[in-house]
């Protein structure tokens, strides 16, 4: 009797634990799955939006760099969405190799978000110009054909706003981009 006791508490103990790891490893896997980009990887911008908003609590400097591909529609209109998405996925990749410290999120279509800490706005927009030289250099061969990207970036420095949150839902009522003055003098550059 009391040997079989023994043998159905071991049994309970062993299948609990093996139980909550499995339950802790699930939801791990959905916390990933609800936080991720599901075709760059990369976060997106819910995961993001929350991010930034606990960032006001934060002593750390931030820095804040808008990103956005030139011209996507019309990739899309030309090579087909298909294309667009390996652009994408090569963007993504691109930026994560440059950045791989900084978090880096899909915004929106062909917008990414990257929140980085710098000693100051100029260190954040050299990054920002060795992506847009990597983007300009980079020959994206899909279905037999070269596709030659640029892209456009906007740094804010966070002393312009203790609230990125904030800055970001307010620029984005008025205007299709976050930081629309990176697109005033055209594509391709970075401010």
């Amino acid at each position: 009797w009391i040997f079989n006791s023994c043998t159905v508490l071991f049994f309970l103990i062993f299948y609990s634990s093996v139980m909550l790891k499995i339950v802790a490893d699930s939801e791990k896997k959905l916390t990933d799955i609800a936080h991720t980009d599901r075709l760059t990887g990369l976060y997106n911008r819910h995961f993001m939006a929350t991010k930034l908003e606990a960032a006001n609590t934060n002593e750390d400097e931030m820095f804040l760099a808008m990103v956005d591909i030139d011209f996507f529609k019309k990739i899309n209109d030309t090579y087909g969405h298909n294309a667009g998405d390996y652009i994408l996925t090569n963007v993504a990749s691109t930026i994560k190799e440059i950045c791989p410290d900084s978090e880096i999120s899909r915004w929106g279509g062909e917008e990414f978000l990257i929140v980085f800490s710098k000693n100051d706005a100029n260190d954040a927009k050299r990054e920002m110009e060795i992506i847009l030289d990597k983007i300009r250099a980079l020959e994206i061969l899909y279905d037999s054909r070269v596709i030659k990207i640029t892209m456009s970036f906007g740094v804010v420095d966070g002393s312009m706003s203790n609230d990125f949150a904030a800055l970001l839902r307010e620029e984005c009522i008025h205007f299709p981009f976050p930081f629309p003055f990176v697109f005033r003098a055209g594509p391709s550059r970075a401010f």
